[in-house]
This record gives C-alpha cells, structure tokens and sequence, in this order.
C-alpha cells in the first residue's frame, strides 16, 4: 500500500522552514517541514482536551514555540488544515466534532503572534496537497483525495486548482445524503455520508449487522467489546465474515458517492486514506466495483481509484505545509 515513505527526518536542517498543522476532531498534529516535504519535527496533542478556541490556540501556540527552540531557523509560513477551516476567512466556525463555543480566527492570532502568512484551508484538502506535492498526484491536474477518518473528506483539484468554494466548505462531502432519512448526523442531517464511510460509520454498520445475527449473549458481548474501526478491520484480515461483509456495505456505498462525485469533477484519478483504508483490498475491491457500476459510460476506464502514496497520515503534515508554500499557484479565488 504505497511502498516506502518518502517523509524522512533531514539531518541538514534547512535554512527555512514551515510549519503544518493539522486538527483533527481527535488529534491536532503540528510539524516543521521543508520546502522539499520533509516532516523535520513533529507534535501531537488531544484536541478534545482543549475544550475553548482559546485554549486550543495556547497548546498551538505552546507547540510551535517547542519546534522553534528545536529548530533555530527562519520560521517562512503556516499552513492550516481544519474541520470547517475557511481559506477565505482564515476562520474555523462550528465544526461539527469539535464543539468550541465560538468561530476561532486562527489565521488572524497566529500571523499576529509569528508574524508570517498564515493560510487556512478544510482538513479534507490536506491529503490533497500532500498528493500534489510529493504523492502519487505529481503530474495530475484533476484529482480527488478522500479522507476516511473521524469524519470524512474530500480535495479536489480541479485544473491544477484546489477547490474552496465560496466558504472554504468545498470537499465536504461526508454531507452528502445517501439515506435521505436515515441515520442521525452529528451535522443535525440524516443519512450522511460519513455516517456510513468513517470510523464511527463503519462501527454503526458493524452494529446493525450483529442485530441481524442470532447469537449468544455472550459472544455478543465479545464482538462488542472494544469494538472500533480497526478492531473490525483486523478482524476481517482473520476472516470474520461479519467484519468482512460490514466492510463490503461500506465500499458499496463509498463507491457509489465516488461515482456521482466524478460525473462532477471529471478527475484522473482518486486517492483514499485514512485509518479505515488499512483493511486494504477488503475495503477497495467493494469500493472500485460498486463505483464502476454506478460510473456514467463515458468516463469508463478513465479514473482509476487507488491508496494514497502514505498512509501514515504524515500526508496531511507536508500538505499543510506545501499550501503556505505554493499558495498563489494553487488556489484560485474563484472557484466552481
């Protein structure tokens, strides 16, 4: 899945630097990285544990400081990825599993505090960003990258542009209703995306999928305990067929959603990660099948669906990064 990374820790500290930053609705990771998209230092904090914007921005702000006593060179920029981040704004408002009490202008405090460009985008796009500047996205100019996680994603490169739409809200596709008046949301919807394809999505199906077998009590009570995404992963890999069919559902409705997305966007290419997509072919075979089902004949054969070059979300880390860097050839105001 991917070979090596290409994310090594340089033992030539550059001249510059830059910062990428990446809040999760479960971890905030905040790394020094290089004009060549190497992670040269890396912090990680809970970001559930900070429960205010404001004493978020402290342990951000805590953090950076760390990075810059460890790296004694010219701080260039930071980049931000974040649930509900708005490139235009600079600001995070309501992101649906973080619950901070107000929007938080992240762009504004930290440019004030480090005095260099700060630019914000959707988390989604990150992977994105780190396929374009060092994945398997090199050389594409019309791609999508999903992100299967807490939540999930989408980038979306369109003609060499990344898409932000008129709030920074493009990509969001985990909102997208595929069971209109099914499953509660945490966005207040039904029948969200996500609420199929992404951690706790997988897990809901794996749940209804054991209400359906006859069972006993206690090995219920064994498949339930400490059940996760991952957990129904390594349990399919060992040949669970409950965990295997659990999965199967997902990809079918992956792939169908992957479907009606690139009758949108027409991409090359499309590119999933994320803790999920660890199940590997068990999770893609149903995905690629279910999608080239729904596909429209005249995009046959013309998008492939692939992992992503890394799966160890350091991705996420360079794209943050390579957004600060590369801002003005990347991003076009007006967006589709």
């Amino acid at each position: 899945m991917g070979g090596a990374p290409f994310f090594q820790m340089n033992p030539k500290m550059p001249h510059q630097f830059y910062i990428g930053i990446d809040i999760g609705g479960t971890n905030t990771r905040i790394a020094a990285v290089d004009s060549n998209s190497n992670i040269l230092l890396k912090k990680q904090f809970r970001t559930f544990e900070f429960p205010s914007g404001s004493e978020f921005l402290s342990q951000v702000s805590f953090s950076i400081n760390d990075i810059l006593a460890e790296i004694n060179f010219e701080l260039a920029g930071i980049g931000i990825g974040s649930p509900c981040g708005n490139y235009h704004t600079g600001v995070i408002d309501a992101p649906v599993n973080i619950k901070w009490d107000r929007p938080l202008n992240i762009k504004k405090v930290l440019s004030q505090i480090y005095g260099v460009e700060v630019n914000v985008t959707n988390d989604a796009n990150l992977a994105a960003l780190g396929e374009k500047a060092a994945g398997k996205a090199k050389g594409l100019d019309n791609f999508i990258s999903i992100t299967i996680g807490t939540g999930l994603g989408a980038g979306i490169f369109v003609d060499g542009h990344l898409l932000q739409g008129n709030i920074g809200f493009a990509g969001e596709i985990g909102h997208l209703t595929v069971d209109p008046g099914g499953r509660h949301c945490k966005c207040g919807r039904r029948g969200c995306l996500e609420t199929f394809v992404s951690a706790s999505g997988i897990v809901r199906t794996y749940l209804k999928e054991l209400s359906n077998q006859t069972l006993s009590s206690n090995l219920i009570q064994q498949k339930i305990e400490n059940i996760s995404a991952e957990r129904i992963s390594s349990d399919a890999k060992s040949g669970d067929q409950m965990a295997t069919n659990t999965l199967k559902i997902t990809g079918e409705v992956l792939g169908k959603a992957l479907a009606n997305m690139s009758i949108a966007y027409a991409p090359e290419a499309i590119f999933l990660s994320g803790g999920p997509v660890g199940a590997g072919d068990l999770l893609l075979k149903p995905t690629k099948k279910s999608f080239y089902q729904n596909l429209i004949k005249n995009l046959e054969g013309k998008i492939q669906i692939d992992y992503s070059y890394d799966q160890s979300n350091e991705l996420a880390l360079a794209g943050a990064a390579y957004l600060v860097r590369n801002d003005q050839q990347l991003v076009m105001e007006n967006t589709l």
